[in-house]
């Protein structure tokens, strides 16, 4: 078992792995530049789901991610997990056989898929909705997904690690990694703060690839922005995740919706998230009171832009990477596989000895595929 381990990041990736390490009898210390939660995991959506993840090891990774999810909030008592299901729906016809086709391939995987119509989704789930009945006659319904507050999350993981003896230290960005003998050594901040370590586990969601570079190491990753829209609170509206066609949302934690919508996340540019797009939020109301008219009345109070952490293939990026000792833990699905990674990792680490479900999303695919890329180009 290794002395010293620190953990950059305290998000919902970062706080799971350094919990679990914590829970086996490791000395550990969480690394932030901001507050547990305040990165992408109090920015996203935080869908828990296996819907559309492909390839089938991908797919069964979330599946299992959703199920650790139900036992950490058993363990800890969380009030961040909340099920329901999620109701999806498509509006063209390319759309309808696209989400038929999903609907077919996760009922051959064994995963809970149903069709519902207009009818029982309004009598039974949704009775707010107004749905179009032409444009809602076929509704999947997943009963098993859900979503989770990324924030609570993260502060009870903070909680949880400082009860096993652990640190969570916020406002410390790290600026070098230390290394002796080609092994890591300490990590150094930005204040001049230095901490030993034995194992550094990057956990930096969007900037992990940065702090991979500070250990020798080549993550490269290919992140994406996403734009969220929180409504004022009221009484509820819906209880579940909703992915109709022209908006998705979920309730909020603060009593409020969280509303969002793919295409407007494609105009985004860098600079909004320092300037927030005060028009995508009025687009994003608009869709929603459209679809809940019990809505309208409900200003935004907060819009959140995050970077979503997504390495260059999609795929997860979880094992060693760069100076011995460096190892690295980014994917796209942080929230939905967060907690199972963080016991995943945390054994491996422990033990030594190499988890096989990881075994296709290990970092050394990302030079290779670049490698490829490259040799085709020449």
């Amino acid at each position: 078992m290794p002395n010293e381990v620190v953990v950059i990041g305290a998000g919902a990736v970062g706080g799971s792995v350094a919990f679990r390490l914590a829970q086996a009898g490791a000395r550990v210390t969480v690394l932030d530049a901001g507050e547990p939660g305040s990165g992408t995991s109090g920015s996203s959506f935080a869908w828990l789901n296996s819907g559309d993840k492909q390839p089938r090891e991908y797919h069964d990774l979330n599946v299992a991610g959703m199920r650790e999810h139900r036992a950490l909030a058993d363990e800890l008592g969380g009030r961040w997990y909340h099920g329901g299901g999620n109701l999806d729906w498509a509006a063209t016809d390319a759309g309808r056989e696209k989400l038929r086709q999903r609907v077919a391939r996760l009922q051959e995987w064994g995963y809970a898929a149903e069709w519902l119509t207009p009818e029982r989704v309004l009598g039974e789930l949704e009775p707010r909705l107004a749905l179009d009945r032409d444009e809602g006659r076929s509704i999947a319904y997943f009963p098993e997904e859900g979503w989770v507050d990324g924030q609570l999350l993260a502060r009870a993981l903070a909680g949880a690690i400082e009860r096993g003896g652990g640190r969570v230290l916020g406002g410390r960005q790290v600026a070098r990694i230390e290394s002796a003998g080609g092994r890591v050594a300490g990590v150094g901040t930005q204040d001049g703060d230095r901490f030993a370590a034995d194992v550094v586990v990057n956990c930096a969601g969007q900037h992990a690839d940065a702090v991979a570079r500070l250990a020798g190491g080549d993550v490269p990753l290919a992140n994406t922005l996403g734009l969220l829209a929180i409504t004022s609170a009221g009484p509820p509206v819906v209880s579940r995740v909703v992915h109709a066609p022209n908006v998705h949302l979920r309730p909020d934690s603060g009593g409020g919706v969280m509303l969002h919508v793919e295409e407007i996340d494609r105009e985004l540019a860098r600079d909004t998230v320092v300037n927030v797009n005060l028009a995508g939020c009025s687009e994003l109301l608009r869709r929603a009171v459209e679809l809940v008219p019990s809505l309208g009345g409900r200003t935004i109070v907060e819009a959140r832009i995050g970077t979503r952490p997504i390495p260059k293939d999609g795929l997860p990026a979880v094992g060693p990477a760069g100076s011995d000792g460096h190892y690295v833990v980014v994917t796209h699905s942080g929230i939905t596989l967060g907690p199972l990674l963080g016991r995943i990792v945390a054994a491996e680490i422990i033990g030594g000895t190499p988890d096989s479900r990881l075994a296709p999303f290990r970092p050394e695919r990302l030079h290779e595929s670049v490698a490829q890329a490259r040799g085709a180009r020449s």
